[in-house]
This record gives structure tokens, C-alpha cells and sequence, in this order.
């Protein structure tokens, strides 16, 4: 029979275990903010054209 002990992740798993799920929270942060940079940029770029256009 093994010991609970042995079952638990040892203190180095559990520093790279922290640090994925940091790393998987931070990127999707980041990637979240990308995203909405760039629809609103395409979205000010459509209002300027349809501005030029109208403005012809």
C-alpha cells in the first residue's frame, strides 16, 4: 500500500503546475486584448471609409 504522500505532485510540480495555469490565464488575457485592439481598429477603419465615401 503507498503512502498519501506519494500521491500528492512533489513541490517542483507543483511550481510548474502554478506557473502553466498562470501562463494559460496571462496569454489568454493577452490575447483577449489583442483581439479587441484590432476590432476596434477595423471597425474605426470601416467608419473612415464610409465617411470618405459619403463625404464624395
Amino acid at each position: 500500500m503507498r503512502d498519501t504522500q506519494d500521491l500528492l505532485l512533489s513541490p517542483h510540480d507543483q511550481l510548474w503546475l502554478i506557473l502553466g495555469i498562470a501562463g494559460v490565464l496571462l496569454g489568454g488575457i493577452l490575447i483577449g486584448a489583442a483581439t479587441t485592439h484590432l476590432a476596434q481598429w477595423w471597425a474605426q477603419r470601416k467608419d473612415r471609409e464610409a465617411l470618405r465615401r459619403a463625404g464624395r
